[in-house]
């Protein structure tokens, strides 16, 4: 019993390390859960009654919400690591990636103007890849999202910011990758 509070405590505390305070996402955060995901993912297979209730706790809390946030991404990440996303009816998993691909969809129709959201909109479409691309599922947001990514990295390169083409070099080549 003692194991399964620590474990739901465990989850607790990725989610509030990987989105900063200021409610950013947060690079050393994400690296810290990164680096747990081997205990985490042995307890979330000791424990799948647990894992599968916090999570779909928040999936429903979630899909009520208008705007995502980075803590809600987290979540759509966290999920990624832990959970089987070749299993099409992942009582998990299925949900979290139409949660995923529906604010991918809303986020891409903004075209070049995500320019306020693009650390949001990067990370949202790297969960897409995450939930798609190993389990060979084709999903039209997950371009969508990456072209406009591309088109915002252009009109900032095009503005002056040099590390946009890199960042959309990288882009390109993890779109061509998903259509391999």
């Amino acid at each position: 019993a003692k194991l399964k509070a620590f474990f739901v405590a465990l989850l607790e505390y990725a989610l509030g390390v990987m989105a900063r305070s200021d409610g950013d996402l947060s690079v050393r955060g994400a690296a810290l859960v990164h680096a747990l995901r081997g205990p985490m993912v042995e307890m979330a297979v000791e424990h799948p009654d647990e894992a599968q209730a916090f999570f779909m706790e928040r999936l429903q809390q979630m899909g009520k919400a208008r705007l995502p946030t980075a803590a809600e991404f987290c979540c759509l990440k966290l999920i990624t690591l832990l959970f089987p996303v070749t299993d099409f009816q992942h009582p998990v998993c299925t949900p979290a990636a139409l949660l995923a691909d529906n604010w991918a969809a809303n986020i891409a129709k903004l075209g070049a103007g995500i320019e306020d959201l693009v650390s949001e909109g990067t990370m949202l479409w790297e969960i897409l890849y995450q939930f798609c691309l190993p389990a060979r599922r084709f999903c039209t947001s997950f371009f969508q999202l990456g072209m406009a990514l591309l088109e915002s990295c252009w009109a900032s390169a095009g503005a002056g910011r040099a590390q946009c083409i890199d960042a959309s070099v990288a882009i390109a080549a993890l779109m061509a990758k998903a259509l391999r």
